[in-house]
């Protein structure tokens, strides 16, 4: 776990040398019951390379547990993933900013972490 100067510690990460196009953001606050069903709709999108960032902001459930326990069995289907989590809660918007603000593809499509995505979805946007 790395505690950062910005508020937020990293609870699960994998780097790739590999150069994705897009990053998937998802925040999340209390979705323990929907988040591993909105991870596996990005986890069957027909793009063959692309990032995963969670942002956890603070949740008082498991989220993070299951988030980072689905990301453990999964991560080698992306690029490169992230599971963040804000120390406090600080609501959607600076959730997102803080996501995207740590993301490095030049596009990022933003999901709600109760959301699903068609497989064919990032391939065609």
């Amino acid at each position: 776990m790395t505690v950062s100067a910005k508020s937020h510690v990293v609870l699960f990460e994998k780097f790739s040398d590999q150069a994705a196009p897009v990053t998937v953001c998802i925040s999340l606050y209390n979705y323990q019951n929907y988040i591993a069903e909105t991870l596996d709709s990005v986890y069957k999108q027909t793009l063959k390379l692309f990032d995963l960032m969670i942002l956890d902001d603070g949740s008082k459930d498991g989220s993070p547990t299951v988030a980072r326990q689905w990301l453990e069995r999964r991560q080698s289907r992306f690029n490169t993933v992230r599971l963040v989590q804000h120390l406090r809660n600080s609501g959607l918007f600076a959730a997102r900013n803080t996501a995207v603000s740590l993301v490095e593809t030049p596009f990022v499509f933003i999901l709600d972490a109760d959301n699903h995505l068609y497989p064919r979805c990032l391939e065609r946007c």
